[in-house]
C-alpha cells in the first residue's frame, strides 16, 4: 500500500458516480487505498451553490440556514461508494437501509462539513458503512450507519414484485398541508395532506404524490427516475411537523417537544416503500427566535423496501408511542 493519499476532486467523484449529476453532494473524498471502504470527505454548500445543492437547506431562524439532517446520510453513502473504486458500466448503488442515526448539532449553509467513513462488512453486493460528521471546530454533528447494494441495471431497475405488502393505511379525512410553513424548499416536503388522524392512541397518516418534474430526478437517476431514499425518511419529520401544527390548531399546543414512534410508508397499491423504526423527532412551533420546523434526532433503522417512481402515491403512517411536551 502506498503512503500517498488518493484525493478525489468533484470531477473525479462525478466520474465514479456519473449518474448523480447535480446530486453529487460531496466536494472531496480522500483515502489511502482503492477499494478499502475507508476514507474522509468534505462538503461545502454555499447559498448560491453552482449545483443547486442549497435546495437541501432549511431556515432555522429568519437569518440562519442549516442543512437538513437527512442529508448527512446521503453524503455518507456517496462518500462510501467513492472509496470502493470506479463502478462498472450499468451499475447503480442503491440505499438498502440507514441505522443507528444520531444528530448532535447543525451544519450551517456556507460552512464546511467534514466526515469519516469506514466499511464494516461486505457480502454478495451488499455493503455496510459507519460514519461521523463534524464541523471546523471538530465538534461532532452526527453519526450513523448506511447499507447499500450494488446492482447491475443493464436490464433496467429491479422489479418490486417480491417486495413486502401491507394494508393501505386508513383514510378518514383530507386536510391539505400548507408547505410554505415548513421553512424549506416545498419540493423537499414529501407531505401533501393529512388523510387520517386520531388522538388516542395517537396516529397520523399523510399522503404524497411524487411529481414527474421533481428537481432531484435529473440525478436520481437519468432515464430511470426514482425518489431519493432520504426523501422517504424526510416524510417522518415533515409528518411530525404536520402533526404539531394540527395540535396547535386543535388544542393550542405550541413550544418545543419531542415525538417518539415508528412509521410505515405504503404505496396506494399496498407495496411497502419503507419502514422507520424508533424515531425521535424534535418539533418547534411558535418558539421565540426559531421558525416552525421538525428535525430527526435519532432513528434506530430506516429500511428501504421498494422504489417510488414519478406519479406514485404513498402514505406515511406515524404510530406515535410517546410525546414529551
Amino acid at each position: 500500500m502506498s503512503d500517498e493519499m488518493i484525493v478525489l476532486s468533484r470531477e473525479a467523484i462525478q466520474a465514479r458516480i456519473p449518474h448523480r449529476y447535480e446530486n453529487v453532494l460531496i466536494d472531496r473524498v480522500t483515502f489511502a487505498e482503492e477499494g478499502s471502504g475507508v476514507g474522509s470527505f468534505e462538503v461545502r454548500i454555499m447559498p448560491g451553490d453552482d449545483l443547486g445543492r442549497q435546495i437541501f437547506a432549511l431556515s432555522k431562524t429568519s437569518t440562519q440556514k442549516v442543512l437538513t439532517e437527512t442529508l448527512f446520510m446521503e453524503i455518507l453513502a456517496l462518500s462510501s461508494i467513492c472509496t470502493e473504486g470506479i463502478m462498472p458500466e450499468h451499475t447503480l448503488a442503491l440505499f438498502a437501509s440507514i441505522s443507528n442515526f444520531k444528530k448532535f448539532g447543525d451544519s450551517h449553509l456556507g460552512e464546511p462539513l467534514f466526515g469519516r467513513v469506514r466499511r464494516l462488512r461486505s457480502k454478495a453486493g451488499f455493503y455496510k458503512y459507519e460514519g461521523s460528521f463534524f464541523n471546523q471546530k471538530e465538534e461532532i454533528l452526527a453519526t450513523g450507519d448506511v447499507s447499500a447494494i450494488f446492482l447491475d441495471t443493464s436490464q433496467g431497475l429491479p422489479s418490486n414484485a417480491d417486495s413486502k405488502t401491507a394494508p393501505v393505511p386508513a383514510q378518514t379525512c383530507y386536510e391539505a398541508v400548507d408547505k410554505s410553513g415548513f421553512n424549506k424548499d416545498a419540493s423537499l416536503v414529501p407531505v401533501d395532506a393529512i388523510v387520517h388522524y386520531q388522538r388516542d392512541p395517537m396516529e397520523l397518516t399523510t399522503s404524497y404524490t411524487y411529481p414527474s418534474n421533481h428537481p432531484l430526478i435529473h440525478g436520481h437517476f437519468p432515464g430511470k427516475p426514482v425518489m431519493m431514499g432520504i426523501m422517504q425518511w424526510m416524510g417522518v419529520s415533515d409528518s411530525c411537523l404536520a402533526l404539531a401544527l394540527k395540535l396547535k390548531a386543535d388544542e393550542g399546543r405550541t413550544g418545543s417537544y419531542e415525538i417518539f414512534g415508528d412509521a410505515e410508508l405504503v404505496k396506494s397499491d399496498g407495496l411497502v416503500v419503507g419502514e422507520i423504526r424508533r424515531f425521535k423527532v424534535r418539533v418547534f412551533v411558535d418558539c421565540p427566535g426559531i421558525l416552525d420546523q421538525a428535525e430527526i434526532l435519532e432513528t434506530h433503522k430506516v429500511i428501504f423496501r421498494s422504489v417510488v417512481h414519478p406519479g406514485d402515491i404513498f402514505f406515511t403512517k406515524l404510530n406515535i408511542l410517546e410525546i414529551n411536551f
